[in-house]
């Protein structure tokens, strides 16, 4: 009798993780995973609104999405042109860690609030979520800050992590017409939203000498305390602010 309750019991074991298992695997490594993923994610999130458009692949093998919309009063994001490989693992404690992600057009639009919430503690993300992305590139993008100012930049990459209050970019680069910049960057939960970073500037015209500045920055979406050091075609040194 033992040995037989030891068997069905063994059996039933068998059974529950041979399911878990299966669906584990379909999730991860079939299309059919993917799209159920996708159409489980919440399309609205308080006054955040989401849209995923042509999801294909898998989570494990590799995905490629036409199009990503977020919609927000504070915020427009339109991803384009989407292939990018995730770590499994990591979804287990909260992160979602892409190992390569690729995009062939981003558009940020960064607005004024129209209708302000109730006085609370900013926040990137939820409490516990972490996003990491080891190789992002995009081939081109678009940036609209508060006050209208725009910015086309092509050839952008970096990699970062972004947590519950802040997020953090390491060895980012873009082209902004004849001017290379490269360096990091640290962003902060707050109302205005902090700003941090180094960079390195490069600036080439045609019949020009070199130009090289080095800067820092720390300060708001506000006021944005500067340092420059100017070091070709000339030395020197440059402190100031950038307002709205």
């Amino acid at each position: 009798m033992r040995r037989r309750i030891l068997i069905t019991l063994g059996l039933v074991l068998l059974i529950v993780v041979s399911a878990v298992g299966a669906g584990v695997y379909s999730l991860a490594y079939t299309e059919r995973g993917l799209q159920f993923v996708v159409s489980h994610i919440p399309k609205r999130i308080g006054r955040t609104e989401m849209e995923f458009v042509g999801a294909r692949g898998t989570l494990a093998r590799g995905f490629t999405l036409e199009r990503f919309e977020l919609e927000h009063e504070r915020v427009h994001l339109r991803f384009e042109g989407i292939v990018g490989h995730t770590r499994l693992l990591p979804l287990l404690w909260q992160t979602i860690h892409a190992r390569d992600v690729s995009m062939k057009s981003a558009f940020v639009q960064i607005r004024r609030w129209k209708n302000p919430p109730p006085r609370s503690s900013p926040r990137f993300l939820p409490l516990g979520l972490i996003l990491q992305g080891d190789k992002v590139h995009v081939d081109s993008g678009t940036l609209i800050v508060q006050n209208g100012r725009r910015f086309d930049l092509t050839n952008v990459n970096t990699s970062g992590v972004a947590r519950h209050r802040t997020i953090r970019f390491y060895e980012g680069s873009f082209e902004w017409g004849n001017v290379q910049v490269s360096g990091n960057a640290r962003l902060r939960a707050a109302d205005p939203m902090g700003i941090a970073g180094d960079a390195r500037i490069l600036m080439k015209f045609e019949n020009q000498p070199l130009w090289v500045i080095a800067t820092s920055g720390e300060g708001d979406l506000n006021k944005l305390n500067l340092t420059a050091e100017f070091t070709s075609p000339f030395q020197a040194t440059f402190t100031g602010a950038a307002e709205e």
